[in-house]
């Protein structure tokens, strides 16, 4: 079974809205200290990666898009996912 157009797009729709929710959630690790998730923050940047957004200031929708993202000015840091940096 193939899917239609409309469902994709609409897969496409949910998972943008999933992702927009989950990188505005602020956690809190065994000691109390509020975080964002970066491994959500990466999984947001690759899909508007894999779907050709690029930030350029020739692109008023992108202004619009921009704009709508939260400005984390309360410095709460990124959870870090264990990795080496």
């Amino acid at each position: 079974m193939t899917a239609s157009v409309q469902q994709l797009d609409d897969l496409h729709t949910e998972v943008c809205i999933a992702l927009t929710e989950e990188i505005k959630k602020v956690h809190e690790d065994a000691n109390g200290n509020k975080l964002r998730s970066a491994p959500m923050l990466n999984a947001a940047i690759k899909f508007l990666a894999n779907n050709s957004i690029q930030a350029t200031q020739d692109k008023p929708a992108l202004k619009k898009l921009v704009d709508a993202l939260p400005t984390f000015d309360d410095d709460i840091p990124f959870a870090s996912t264990g990795a080496a940096h």
